[in-house]
């Protein structure tokens, strides 16, 4: 399993979900949450190098030394997909 993978899918849950209900997509429109996502994704795979854990796939490093604005537009982009709609709110 890739942990670094799983770790991220538990920040987007976080945001996801508030108690029993799933956000609608609206909550995933507005930069500050966007940019919260950004910042917590960053902070996980921070705290799992300190901990030792290889960030699997390797290619998720990238993360690591993107800057925030770059992530923001990025994360922005993949959250108004199709695919991501479908999987997230579907």
């Amino acid at each position: 399993m890739q942990k670094s993978h799983a770790a991220l899918d538990i920040v987007l849950s976080n945001y996801l979900y508030s108690g029993d209900e799933i956000r609608g997509s609206s909550a995933f429109t507005k930069k500050e949450t966007i940019h919260n996502i950004n910042l917590d994704m960053k902070a996980c795979l921070s705290l799992e190098e300190k901990a030792g854990v290889n960030i699997t796939p390797a290619k998720l490093k990238i993360l690591m030394i993107c800057p925030m604005w770059l992530m923001d537009i990025a994360m922005r982009y993949l959250l108004n997909t199709k695919i991501a709609s479908n999987v997230l709110f579907g």
